[in-house]
């Protein structure tokens, strides 16, 4: 039999559950050229919510255009997953994704 498919994304993502890398400082060292890079396009972007008691934000760094068929997205789970489920203890800190849009597979 011969199946022919699209996947218009598929997402390989990396949980850490140890805090082995931080966004905030990569974003840091990123803006400054203190890291080695292939990638042109970056983009960091903070998220949630500015007013209220619990007001946190989330940050999220892009690397590569989010128009390519591959890039990278870093983002810190753990302030998501909290603020979906309002859980003070959670396993996952970050994770780390690898995305791939418009496969063909045949």
């Amino acid at each position: 039999m011969d199946y022919e498919g699209i996947f218009k994304r598929l997402d390989l993502a990396i949980n850490d559950m140890g805090g082995l890398l931080d966004i905030a400082i990569l974003r840091e060292r990123y803006y400054a050229n203190k890291v080695w890079k292939r990638s042109r396009k970056y983009e960091g972007i903070n998220s949630g919510k500015l007013s209220g008691a619990d007001r946190d934000t989330a940050k999220t760094f892009y690397i590569g255009s989010k128009n390519s068929p591959v890039y990278f997205c870093l983002y810190e789970k753990e302030k998501e997953q909290k603020a979906l489920i309002n859980r003070d203890i959670l396993t996952v800190r970050d994770s780390y994704k690898k995305i791939l849009k418009n496969l063909c597979c045949f």
